[in-house]
């Protein structure tokens, strides 16, 4: 690529990258608009204002509990969808080489794990592990699992015969198939389930709080609906759509950019 092709494609990139903004901006103010509109239309304990909820945002992080309950709610997630990551891999692995779970897995437990409420997961979780982080990680690990699931059986079918008789053909080994053939090709999947699940699984987490914790964002937000506080409500709503946000902005595009560098395209 010529030094000239090169400079316009970076133009190029600027450019839509500032018209993405834009039109991102444009969004969130129509959203807002449309927010103040219907808040001056209903009473403030059904919609509160923008105004009032962004006070309420501030009176929140001003607060002794703040940080706490984050950093909870946080660490809860993270000790759900790691432990669905690494049970799920192993259940595939086991699934893909021993024939007598491979039947179970698809008769059984793939069904089963889609089929589980949340709610009902949440008041095993409370019966089995008391109130506590214990309960709310269940609560996130029962109910990712299966987006896990999916996508790395599925991934693990391309694997076929012709693909393994190629890598075959570096190695003989089993442990440098699987190293070098079937883990590249479960990468991806992989990244994009874990960046689905740490969406998915704060939420989980302000459901599992609500059942089964006495601390956290979930235990805040039921606080703030039993006191009918509604700017508190949606102030946590609001705080969680940041958090989510910020850490696919900062995190999952960063490293989507690193680490899936070698099998997919930059764009």
């Amino acid at each position: 690529m010529t030094a000239a092709a090169s400079n316009t494609f970076g133009s190029t990139r600027v450019v839509a990258g500032l018209g993405g903004i834009a039109t991102g901006a444009l969004c969130y103010g129509m959203v807002l608009i449309a927010w103040w509109v219907g808040s001056l239309l209903l009473p403030p304990i059904v919609l509160p204002s923008p105004a009032a909820v962004g006070a309420a945002i501030d009176e929140l992080v001003r607060g002794n509990r703040f940080l706490a309950d984050v950093g909870l709610t946080f660490m809860r997630t993270i000790m759900g969808v790691a432990t669905s990551a690494a049970a799920a891999l192993a259940v595939i692995f086991l699934a893909r080489y021993v024939g007598w779970f491979r039947r179970f897995y698809l008769d059984a437990l793939y069904p089963l794990s889609r089929a589980l409420p949340t709610v009902s997961v949440g008041l095993f979780g409370l019966a089995w592990f008391g109130l506590g982080s214990p309960a709310v990680a269940f609560v996130v690990f029962i109910t990712v699992l299966p987006v896990y699931l999916t996508n790395l059986w599925e991934a693990q079918k391309v694997a076929d015969a012709s693909v393994l008789e190629m890598g075959r053909a570096i190695s003989r080994k089993q442990y440098r198939l699987v190293s070098k053939v079937l883990l590249p090709l479960l990468v991806p999947p992989l990244f994009s389930a874990t960046k689905f699940a740490f969406s998915v699984g704060f939420k989980l987490s302000l459901v599992g709080e609500i059942l089964a914790a006495s601390d956290g964002m979930g235990y805040s937000l039921l606080h703030a609906m039993q006191e009918y506080k509604t700017s508190h409500v949606l102030a946590w709503i609001v705080i969680l759509i940041g958090m989510v946000s910020a850490l696919d902005w900062a995190v999952f595009d960063r490293l989507e950019r690193v680490i899936l560098r070698r099998w997919a395209f930059d764009d």
